[in-house]
Formats: structure tokens, sequence, C-alpha cells
């Protein structure tokens, strides 16, 4: 039997393609079972680690926590004296 062969008939087996298969031999071809898992698990965690990195750099580019980029409606306190202070102005005009 060929190489071509007992390499489509694995791939077949384990259901993926044998395009897939070869690329699976290339990355993971000298490592034990437990040494993949290993790898696999560490280059999740790199990824997860380099998306909380950039996230924490675009934070500090605008100066501030990521969560509070968002603006942020004031409410000023001072309705009471504005709202007398348009009265003041009204009544001069003969409003009210």
């Amino acid at each position: 039997m060929s190489q071509g062969t007992a390499q489509e008939l694995a791939a077949k087996q384990i259901g993926v393609s044998t395009q897939t298969l070869i690329c699976w031999r290339k990355e993971y071809g000298g490592l034990r079972m437990d040494q993949a898992k290993r790898l696999r698990e560490l280059e999740k965690e790199n990824t997860h680690l380099k998306r909380l990195l950039a996230e924490r750099r675009a934070g500090k580019v605008l100066d501030q926590p990521r969560s509070t980029q968002r603006r942020m409606r004031h409410v000023s306190n001072d309705e009471p004296r504005l709202v007398r202070r348009m009265v003041e102005l009204a009544s001069g005009y003969g409003y009210r």
C-alpha cells in the first residue's frame, strides 16, 4: 500500500480530510498525546492572555478603563436654580 492510501484511510477513520491529517502531523508529529494536549491548552491560554493585553492597552491609550469609554450622560444637580432663573427672566418680559 502506498503512503497516500494509508493517509486517506486514516483520515477517513477519524472523520477528517487528508489535508487536515497532514497539517496535524506537521504540527504535532513528534509529540505524545499528553504533550499535544498540553500544547493545545497553552495555545488557548496564550490567545486569551493576548486578548486581555490588547484590551488593557486600548484602555491605556484613552487613559481610562475600557468599561468607562462610553460617554456618560451628565445630569446636573442645579435644575431648581435654573428654573428659578428662567422664571426671573420670563417675568421681566411680561410672562407670569
